[in-house]
């Protein structure tokens, strides 16, 4: 005999399955790609994510380094990880940097995503600088500004790029873990409805 009430609390956790798997995702993912061949030899770049005292906590995650990125030279604050595995910066120390030894004539890039929900009050910035083997400035190529968001829309990105570099956002695809366990709620689901419906 079919029942009803058994029928929506099944229903019930698949959907709940089925939306949990998107609760990972974190904002969109941007390629960073930044053209350094007005500069020549060697020089730095430095990643600096910033934040007032009291700002609520964010993270910034870089991932699929290409280009000629060198050794660390100096890292402040929360950054973990390296270029091979990915970094990972937060803003809870308010002033967070990493600056790299880089080869300057061809194109630096990298993926970035930050994490959704921030809540301000005040705004994180997080910026990448280039300087000379010297340590001159360079350039300021690129600036992401993050605004306080509120608990029904994401986290609003604020982006400025000098005419050096270009954003564009990647589209994303769900971890394979993701993926089998929506499938293994789906799978056990259906065997259920299958045992009731022969019992």
């Amino acid at each position: 005999m079919f029942n009803f009430k058994h029928f929506i609390k099944h229903a019930a956790l698949a959907l709940a399955l089925a939306c949990g798997t998107t609760a990972a995702y974190a904002g969109p993912t941007y390629n960073v790609a930044i053209n350094t061949a007005g500069f020549a030899g060697s020089g730095l770049i430095d990643f600096s994510f910033l934040s007032a005292d009291g700002t609520s906590p964010a993270t910034a995650s870089l991932s699929n380094f290409g280009g000629a990125f060198g050794a660390e030279i100096e890292r402040y604050g929360d950054v973990v990880g390296d270029t091979a595995t990915g970094l990972v910066f937060t803003n809870t120390d308010g002033f967070n940097y990493l600056a790299l030894n880089a080869a300057f004539g061809n194109m630096l890039s990298f993926y970035i995503t930050f994490s959704d929900g921030f809540a301000g009050p005040d705004q994180a910035t997080f910026a990448i600088s280039l300087y000379d083997g010297l340590g001159e400035f360079l350039s300021n190529p690129v600036q992401f500004t993050l605004l306080a968001s509120d608990a029904d829309s994401p986290t609003t990105l604020d982006i400025q790029a000098e005419n050096i570099a270009s954003i564009t956002e990647v589209a994303l695809v769900p971890e394979p873990s993701q993926l089998l366990l929506l499938l293994t709620a789906l799978a056990i689901m259906g065997a259920m409805a299958r045992r009731k419906r022969l019992g």
